[in-house]
């Protein structure tokens, strides 16, 4: 029985904060009351006239600030395809230059190698004509035939000129 005569005993003391909140508000309800009614009162005069005019001006901005939008991203995609048109005729240009320098490189190879094989040929033809020289020189000395080979050669040499 002693702990429910101190559980009321509680509950009484929480009862009589709640009764004391509850008189304050009593006392502060009319004040809020009057508070509300004098916001009731107010009214506000909004005149469309003046927020159509504001609209009307907004949107013209906005309009104007579209527009402009619009013709700079249509100017800057005219300069992009300007520059890309540029950097396609550069890599043509730079593609076309570096395919007729590969054309001239091959062909400065192919007549490397052919006049490699000509000077061969004419070094090989030189030998040839230089033993076959040398051995016709021994012939006439041996034979005794340099007096009559010099006298061919001078009438020869006549009558080229």
């Amino acid at each position: 029985m002693a702990k429910l005569q101190d559980t009321l005993e509680v509950f009484m003391e929480e009862l009589e904060k709640v009764q004391a909140s509850i008189s304050s508000f009593k006392e502060i309800n009319p004040t809020i009351d009057s508070k509300i009614n004098e916001i009731k009162k107010l009214a506000l005069k909004v005149e469309i006239s003046n927020l159509e005019s504001a609209n009307q001006l907004f949107l013209k901005n906005l309009e104007k600030q579209y527009l402009m939008i619009d013709e700079k991203t249509n100017q800057h995609l005219k300069n992009f395809e300007k520059m890309m048109q540029k950097e396609k005729s550069y890599f043509n240009r730079y593609y076309k230059i570096g395919i007729s320098f590969l054309v001239v490189f091959l062909l400065s190879i192919t007549l490397a190698i052919k006049f490699y094989l000509q000077s061969k040929e004419f070094e090989k033809d030189y030998h040839y004509e230089h033993s076959k020289n040398r051995v016709l020189s021994h012939f006439i000395d041996e034979k005794n035939l340099k007096k009559s080979f010099e006298k061919w050669i001078d009438k020869k040499h006549q009558e080229t000129k």
